[in-house]
């Protein structure tokens, strides 16, 4: 009788991802790509925004911003707060100090 792989007790190891890019590392390649870039300079503008508001901003896809608004917010370039007004929820974003350093020092660069 044959028994699965992974019944038996062993796991396979996943292939390494083809093509993937490398970890951002430096604050420049993270500020200095366009989608990100618009989320920071709109939030310095504004103070803060929600995602519907964001969303119109970038002309990006939902997914893409989100993705976008995790990688400014492991850098502690911006907070996003989800809360629910009603039965709705609502997901706010807002520059951090560290963000709007950041930005200053990357506009100042340019």
């Amino acid at each position: 009788m044959s028994q699965s792989i992974a019944s038996a007790g062993f796991s396979v190891p996943k292939p390494p991802r083809r093509g993937g890019r490398p970890p951002i590392e430096r604050p420049e390649q993270v500020i200095g790509q366009h989608v990100r870039r618009q989320m920071m300079v709109a939030l310095a503008g504004a103070g803060h925004l929600n995602f519907s508001e964001l969303l119109a901003i970038t002309g990006t896809s939902s997914g893409g911003l989100s993705l976008h608004a995790q990688r400014l917010e492991r850098f502690g370039y911006i907070t996003i707060e989800k809360t629910f007004v009603g039965r709705m929820p609502q997901t706010t974003y807002r520059l951090t100090p560290a963000g709007s350093e950041a930005l200053a020092s990357y506009i100042g660069q340019r």
